[in-house]
Order: C-alpha cells, then sequence, then structure tokens
C-alpha cells in the first residue's frame, strides 16, 4: 500500500510540476491591397519604456515582410512561452508600409497568455502609404517564469518518493 501510495504521489508531483509553464501566443493580422508591401516587427519595450524607438526593445522578431508589391493579407502567431520578457512589460506590433500603392489596416495584435486574451486598444487601425504604425499590450505583471515554490515542493516530493522507492528495492 505504501509502495502504491509513493507512486501515486510522485506520479501526481510529476505532472503538476510540467504543468507550470502557461502556453503564450501573439497573433496579428494586417490586411492591405493586391498592390503593396508590409514589414511587420512585433517585440516587448525595455522596463519603463512606453514607445518602441527602435533601440529600446529588449526582445523583437521580424514576422513579416512581402519584400515585393503582391501583399494581400498576412495574419500569423508566434510562441513566446519561453520569452523572459512577456509580464509586466509593454509589447508592440510595428507595420511598415513599403510601398506608395495602397494603403492597409491592423486588424488584429493580441496576446493569448494561457487563455486569457490581452488585445490592443484602437483597432481596426489605418495604415497610409509610405508610413508605421505602432500598436501595443501592457501585461500584467503576473506569470512568473521561474516555477513557483510551490511547484519546486511538489517536484522535491516526487523525486523524494521515486529515491524512497528506489531505495526500498535495493
Amino acid at each position: 500500500m505504501k509502495k502504491l501510495f509513493l507512486t501515486a504521489l510522485m506520479a501526481v508531483s510529476i505532472f503538476a510540476a510540467t504543468q507550470a509553464y502557461a502556453s503564450i501566443s501573439l497573433s496579428w493580422n494586417v490586411q492591405g491591397s493586391y498592390n503593396d508591401d508590409y514589414a511587420i516587427i512585433v517585440g516587448s519595450l525595455a522596463d519603463g519604456q512606453t514607445a518602441y524607438d527602435g533601440t529600446n526593445a529588449v526582445w523583437s522578431q521580424q514576422v513579416a515582410f512581402t519584400g515585393n508589391s503582391n501583399f494581400s493579407e498576412t495574419a500569423g502567431s508566434i510562441d513566446i512561452s519561453s520569452n523572459s520578457f512577456v509580464a509586466g512589460h509593454r509589447w508592440f506590433l510595428l507595420v511598415q508600409d513599403n510601398w506608395s500603392r495602397d494603403s492597409g489596416y491592423l486588424y488584429d495584435f493580441s496576446i493569448d497568455d494561457n487563455g486569457t486574451v490581452y488585445t490592443a486598444a484602437g483597432l481596426p487601425m489605418y495604415i497610409p502609404d509610405l508610413s508605421s504604425r505602432y500598436a501595443y499590450i501592457d501585461m500584467p505583471g503576473g506569470n512568473p517564469v521561474v516555477p513557483e515554490p510551490a511547484t519546486m515542493a511538489l517536484l522535491s516530493t516526487g523525486l523524494l518518493g521515486l529515491f524512497g522507492l528506489r531505495r526500498k528495492n535495493s
């Protein structure tokens, strides 16, 4: 009976420890005309920064660039779960219209934090020819990137259970 209890405790502890990290994704949707091209950059601003200036991002990534005049729509998402700059930071999406044919719209910029969705205000946003537009999302500072003490305690209990079983069987 004791062996069954220790095995169950170990399984629950390891399962709980692996569930500590949330899935966090960032998504966007930009639409323009057939005769336009755009560059789209997403990122997280340094502490205390309110607007992206090209140098003050602690993390950024170009997520789309059409590079030609055949742009009509780009939508997508990236996983930012492993990024340590999610909680408590201001996230931005920069859309640059690089072609002087037609204008476009930013329809969606959102972050899904394990089922809780944060969306940028002021959308849809008009993007005039040869210009840049920014959208921002302020993330609350709640979700820790490192495991919580309770998670570490559960993992430790599971490892102690494994050690106890191994020692008893040897």
